[in-house]
């Protein structure tokens, strides 16, 4: 990892794309975004998406053969300016699958940021069945992660 960067992995089993799922959430983490929100509450969720329609999301994984989109929500209510979180998302077997280009959201205006990407889950599976989500932000000096406990 970059210096100056600090990720959060997640990872999923692929078995759960064969199913009638239509969203997968990530366990909560905490994300700093500033004095103000020094331990934000975040998630990432996965979305069943076919590759050719960015306009509506299918009903399950299993329709659109493990497709989907990935969005970041932010479950704080912030009401206050926050710096624009600056990141990068990307879902593979490894660390060194292909990252989206940088990514800048301000989650004070939305909680939520959805992804212009749809990504073939399926096929990012290892040969363990499982398969990783990954966020990786790009921080701005005092910006820190972990996972909740």
């Amino acid at each position: 990892m970059e210096r100056g960067t600090y990720e959060v992995t997640w990872r999923v089993e692929s078995r759960k794309l064969q199913g009638g799922l239509m969203r997968l959430i990530s366990p909560p983490f905490d994300l700093c975004l500033g004095s103000s929100f020094p331990c934000t509450v975040f998630k990432l969720m996965l979305f069943p998406q076919a590759p050719r329609s960015r306009t509506t999301s299918s009903r399950c994984f299993l329709r659109t053969r493990g497709w989907g989109g990935v969005q970041l929500k932010c479950e704080a209510d912030i009401c206050h300016k926050v710096p624009d979180v600056r990141f990068h998302l990307w879902a593979g077997p490894r660390a060194e699958t292909q990252k989206a280009a940088v990514r800048r959201h301000d989650f004070s205006r939305s909680a939520l940021f959805e992804a212009p990407e749809v990504w073939d889950f399926a096929a990012a599976a290892a040969a363990d069945g499982c398969f990783c989500v990954r966020l990786e932000v790009l921080c701005s000096g005092a910006a820190s992660s972990r996972a909740r406990r």
